[in-house]
This record gives C-alpha cells, sequence and structure tokens, in this order.
C-alpha cells in the first residue's frame, strides 16, 4: 500500500502543475481532498504537511497540528469546490504589482 507521504508528495506535485495550466480542473481535484479529510485523516494530514513550509511544518509536531487539521478538516467538510476555488486563486495574476507597493509594515 502507498504511504500517506508518498500520496501527499504526488497529490502536491500534480496540484501544483494542474494550478498552473488548468486552474479550474484543480477546483474538481479538490473533491478527492475532501474525500480525504472526511474518509482518511492520516493522508489528508499528510498532504497538508506537505502543502506548508518548512517552519509551517513543524507546527504539526504539537498540538497545534491538531488544530490546523481539525480547521482544515473544516474547510472541507461541504466538499473541494470552495478551497478549490481559493487555491486556484493563488497561482493566477491578481492584476497588482505587489513590488510596486512602497507601505511599510509592522509586524
Amino acid at each position: 500500500m502507498t504511504s500517506s507521504a508518498d500520496f501527499a508528495d504526488l497529490y502536491g506535485y500534480l496540484s501544483y502543475v494542474i494550478s498552473r495550466r488548468v486552474p479550474s480542473v484543480l477546483r474538481g481535484s479538490f473533491g478527492v481532498v475532501a474525500w480525504l479529510a472526511s474518509h482518511w485523516q492520516a493522508g489528508f494530514r499528510a498532504v497538508l504537511e506537505t502543502e506548508v513550509s518548512g517552519p509551517d511544518r513543524e507546527l504539526f509536531a504539537e498540538r497545534a497540528g491538531d488544530v490546523l487539521v481539525a480547521d482544515a478538516t473544516e474547510a472541507f467538510r461541504q466538499g473541494g469546490l470552495g478551497p478549490g476555488h481559493e487555491f486556484a486563486l493563488l497561482g493566477q495574476s491578481w492584476g497588482v504589482d505587489l513590488a510596486a507597493i512602497e507601505a511599510s509594515l509592522s509586524l
């Protein structure tokens, strides 16, 4: 059987390729993620961990990881169309040149 991590790596790669070329197909593929969220939590968690940066991935080893998984599970509770639409927006031009913004930011 394929491990959760292997599945997540393949899914992450395919999501990136598809989101750049055919965003509408990606929205439908999020139905797979919604299925994982409701039927295979280990696979769903592996997908989430694979899709975040290294520092964020470290959070999954802490209690915060359980909260992140619960939050993401709720996002997919009604299916993958909403999250898929939002993910596709990340790969598209927003019509704003972010480098041209000269405002200061304080955290």
